[in-house]
């Protein structure tokens, strides 16, 4: 793989460009994310909607609400192979947060979240958005339920939802189980800015969703850590209803780890964002989770790593 790599600290932006991809990351101190992404054998443009992609957005816990990792400042280093992001403790948000992009292959983006705790939350969560062009639509895969799928492969049913009177104005989730469908009902999604409801539905059946460009066949591909991915959720598409205001988000986003976060504790858990002219394929994504998986599994990067000092990194 051969990456163009340009990081201009003035602007906080840093652009890249491989073969098959092409676009630009910021992290200007304040503000973070992909901010353009372009498929470049295509020529499709896969950002355009109301924010960027795989940015930290929410920080949540049992009925609370820690801020917004997307409107918090950040210190910002630029390495060899990426950028790191990292997020102090503060007085709302008693946690050391760090974020590290890297351009991971010719069509992949890799992102790496840690957290070490400073005090104890409930259900802990970090909540990660990703918007997309207009021209692109959700998709996810869930647990098969009986009823012939329109297309099903290892134990998992592809589905695209559209606008619907029982879940109108609601985002659609497919949580990992019962205890992950109830992050989204305990309080947490009524404090703070943005009061919102969300949907949970089928359970998934692996931890990751897509948008796909029908007309191109080209689908953006994300995927996640079935261990510290406990929902996946999505707008749905218009259909006949017309656009409204969780359509027109264009979003996927991640919920990560909601688990009880204790000082001293350290998690680590990485997230991928693939590109291919797949025309979705359900067989394709499988083939890219399973390899995802099996990596992140090999690396042991990803998961806990106790800490019994945290008083260097809490600045109060």
């Amino acid at each position: 793989m051969s990456v163009d790599w340009r990081w201009m600290p003035a602007v906080g932006e840093l652009s890249f460009r491989t073969a098959g991809l092409e676009g630009t990351m910021l992290a200007d101190g304040r503000r973070h994310g992909v901010t353009r992404l372009v498929h470049r054998p295509s020529g499709v443009e896969l950002t355009g909607g109301p924010g960027p992609l795989l940015a930290l957005y929410r920080i949540l816990c049992r009925d609370g609400w820690l801020g917004e990792a997307r409107e918090m400042r950040h210190a910002v280093e630029a390495g060899d192979d990426g950028l790191r992001l990292v997020w102090e403790p503060r007085a709302l948000h008693l946690a050391r947060l760090e974020a590290y992009f890297q351009v991971r292959s010719d069509d992949a983006l890799d992102l790496e979240v840690t957290v070490t705790g400073c005090a104890a939350y409930e259900a802990y969560e970090v909540f990660l958005s990703n918007y997309f062009h207009p021209a692109l639509r959700s998709g996810g895969y869930v647990r098969p339920s009986g009823e012939p799928p329109e297309a099903q492969c290892a134990g998992m049913v592809q589905i695209e939802p559209e606008a619907h009177p029982v879940f109108r104005n609601l985002y659609v989730t497919l949580p990992r189980d019962e205890a992950a469908a109830h992050l989204f009902t305990d309080g947490r999604w009524q404090r703070g800015r943005h009061w919102t409801r969300f949907l949970p539905a089928r359970y998934y059946s692996r931890p990751m969703g897509y948008y796909r460009h029908q007309a191109a066949n080209v689908d953006v591909l994300i995927m996640g850590l079935e261990a510290d991915v406990p929902a996946v959720s999505m707008a749905y598409a218009p259909g006949d209803f017309g656009p409204d205001h969780v359509s027109d988000h264009h979003s996927l986003y991640f919920s990560l780890w909601g688990r009880d976060l204790r000082p001293g504790a350290r998690w680590c858990t990485k997230l991928r964002l693939v590109v291919g002219a797949w025309g979705g394929d359900p067989n394709e994504h499988l083939r890219h989770w399973q390899a995802f998986a099996a990596e992140a599994a090999a690396t042991g990067r990803c998961g806990a790593q106790p800490v019994t000092d945290v008083s260097g990194i809490f600045s109060g």
